[in-house]
This record gives structure tokens, sequence and C-alpha cells, in this order.
């Protein structure tokens, strides 16, 4: 295993006003764990067969399931979408569609911003100590700002299952009752509100900062190995440079909206 820092997962990037020195750039984090996840490729979806994950499945997934997001949380849905996937593949070899596992046909098409999020995050998936964490999201229920959690009194069916674990680690990383609750099932490390999600992009969070306020600090971010996956090794080197040092800024940001 490997930890690669100061690498953009993609060459293309947006350089946007943002509250340290008004520059700020958004990627997943400094450094991201690079082991042997084999990436399954192909999904295999009940009822419709093998579909092509990258440029396929996960971007029509991510339309249907939180098309109108703003980019940094399709992103976040894009980890959990291919997580959530890798989960099913690995312990049922395929995976529905429809809201019983996630949905993959609707009417609405993947747009370009759909598909960049699928390309921005390519072959990364979420783990812990070693094992793959299944990346449960729920709608939730609307968000109070700053702090994004999803009201008390709501008529959301979902909400009971979001988990707020921003700055939790280990242990004190609460499980999401869509799961197994069981400190021995490190597949459940919570459950994203795609609404709070949402809500967090909109106060110019990072994709990292969004999947940490739902499934913990310590989660950790895996490139899948495969023949669809591209390497992330030729990226320019003043791109890199460029991450650099904005990561200074990025980590001095203000945290307490969170």
């Amino acid at each position: 295993m490997a930890l690669i820092c100061g690498q953009l997962l993609s060459c293309s990037f947006d350089l946007t006003s943002g509250q340290d020195q008004n520059i700020k750039v958004e990627y997943l984090g400094g450094c991201f764990l690079e082991d042997r996840v084999e990436a399954y490729c192909d999904a295999a979806v009940v009822g419709i067969g093998f579909v092509d994950t990258e440029s396929d499945y996960l971007p029509h997934v991510i339309a249907c399931e939180n098309g109108n997001a703003p980019l940094a949380s399709l992103r976040a849905q894009a980890i959990a979408a291919r997580s959530y996937l890798y989960y099913r593949m690995n312990v049922a070899g395929a995976i529905v569609d429809g809201p019983k596992d996630q949905v993959y046909t609707c009417a609405r098409q993947p747009s370009e911003e759909h598909v960049q999020a699928v390309s921005d995050t390519e072959g990364i998936v979420l783990r812990y100590k070693g094992s793959h964490v299944a990346g449960f999201y729920v709608a939730g229920s609307d968000p109070m700002p700053p702090s994004c959690e999803g009201r008390r009194k709501t008529s959301s069916k979902t909400e009971r299952f979001v988990t707020y674990n921003h700055g939790k680690t280990g242990k004190r990383v609460k499980q999401s009752r869509i799961g197994l609750v069981e400190r021995k099932n490190l597949a459940n490390r919570g459950c994203m509100s795609q609404k709070g999600a949402n809500c967090l992009a909109d106060l110019g969070r990072s994709t990292t900062e969004i999947l940490n306020a739902y499934y913990g600090d310590d989660i950790e971010l895996h490139q899948a190995k495969g023949a669809c996956i591209e390497s992330s090794a030729d990226c320019k080197a003043e791109a890199v440079a460029t991450h650099a040092i904005l990561e200074t800024n990025s980590r001095s940001h203000d945290s307490s909206v969170l």
C-alpha cells in the first residue's frame, strides 16, 4: 500500500473564489491511499446485464439519485455510489436497479457535470482498516445551515438513517441503522444525507469534507486498479505544484460551519 500525497486526482480543475486569499481549488484531498483494490469495470445490474461502471453505470446513477447537486456534492455522490456498487458486487455479485440499492434507469440522462464527477473521482472508493465501506446514502431531510444537519421534526422517512460523524474517528463514528449496527461490521461507517451534502457544497465545502461529515474523519479514499482505471500519475507538474500550494489554504479554512 502506498500513500500518494500532493497529487490531484484529476488534471482538470477549476480555481474559484474562496475565503482564503480569494483562491481555492476543489480537490479530493491532500493524500489518498493506493492499494490493490480490484476495480469492477462492469456493473452487473439485475434484469439488465453488465454495463460499463465508469462511463455508463455511475453517470446514470448520479443523474438519477442527485442530479441537481453542486459539483463537490456530485463527486461525493460518485464516490458513495461507486463504493456501494463495489459492496453489492462483493456480497451479492450484482446490484438492483431501484431504491432497494440505487437507481440506474430514470428519465434524466447524464449531463457533462455528472460525467465529470465520475471522471474526477475515477476508481475512488471508501475503505476502513482494510475493509470495503458500503457508502450508504439517503435523501435525508431539509438541512439547516450552517451545520447542514437535518431538521429534527420532519416528515422525511430517511433522515433517521443519516449519521453526523464530523470530527469523529474509530469507535466514536456512529453506524447507520440502514445497515447492520455491529462494531465488527466495518462496512457500516455511517450514511450520507444527499440534501445535507448539497448544503455543505453550497457553503464551499470540498468533497473530502463532505465525506468526512458523514463517514468520519478516518474514512479512507482508495483508488481501485484495473483496465478501466487510468493512472493519475500523468498529471501535469504545474497542476501538482498548484495543488500543493493551495492545500495549506484549504487546511486553514474555518471548519466551524460543519
